[in-house]
Parts: structure tokens; C-alpha cells; sequence
């Protein structure tokens, strides 16, 4: 990760407003790994990453979920999924690396409404009207 700090970068253009972050996937891991946490409030988080040799090249791969439960007045749940695939053959100035992303985020929280909208029927309480 390549972090800059400043009002401007001309090589990242008008994104660089107040800095910006470069990332760069590795395409091998040094060793695989796997982490479970618990935590109060409900709060569950797995992340499992690794890298095998594929044919001539490598494969790369990194899962993390993780699901928050909490009660403020009322009940809220976060869910959330993300996956990086990575295959890599040669080297930087000679090779081929291609990469899959996905990402899944739910969330569901019934005290995020404006009461006055449902006093006034504007929305329902459990759904749009």
C-alpha cells in the first residue's frame, strides 16, 4: 500500500484532493492463514486467505465476512461478504495476473426512518407506501 498525504498528485489526477492510496495485490502469499473473531453486541468476523501453484502460476485467494448484531431502541443486523481471486503467471514485466472481486454488504435498521414521514403517511412503517 502506497499512502500519500498532500493537495495534489498530478499522476492520480483530480482524485487526489487530499492525498491518495495506492494498492497492490501480492500475487503469491508466504504462508496461508485463517482467523475466527468474536466479539460483543453479536459481533463475528472470519478472514481466511492463501495461495497454491496452479499450472505454471499461482493462485491467490482471500475471503472476509463478518456480521454485527446490536439493540439501540431497537434491533439492527450488518451483514457483510467480500472475495479476492487472484492467478498470476511470470514476472511483473513479463506475465499475466488476472482478478476476480466480489462484494455483498446487507443491512437492515428500522430506526433510520424520520418518525414525522410515518406520522404523516408519507411512508409506511414497514414499507414504502
Amino acid at each position: 500500500m502506497n499512502v500519500r498525504k498532500g493537495p495534489y498528485y498530478a499522476d492520480v489526477g483530480d482524485f487526489s484532493s487530499a492525498g491518495s492510496v495506492a494498492i497492490e495485490y501480492l500475487n503469491k502469499l508466504p504462508k496461508n492463514l485463517a482467523e475466527v473473531t468474536v466479539g460483543s453486541f453479536g459481533y463475528r468476523r472470519g478472514v481466511a486467505a492463501g495461495s497454491t501453484a496452479v499450472g505454471r502460476g499461482h493462485d491467490a485467494r482471500g475471503d472476509r465476512g463478518y456480521q454485527i448484531r446490536w439493540a439501540v431502541g431497537r434491533t439492527g443486523q450488518r451483514a457483510e461478504i467480500n472475495g479476492v481471486l487472484r492467478y498470476s503467471q511470470g514476472t511483473a514485466t513479463d506475465g499475466l495476473t488476472l482478478t476476480a472481486m466480489a462484494y455483498s454488504n446487507g443491512w437492515n435498521s428500522t430506526d433510520q426512518v424520520a418518525q414525522r414521514a410515518i406520522d404523516q403517511g408519507i411512508i409506511g412503517r414497514f414499507r414504502l407506501t
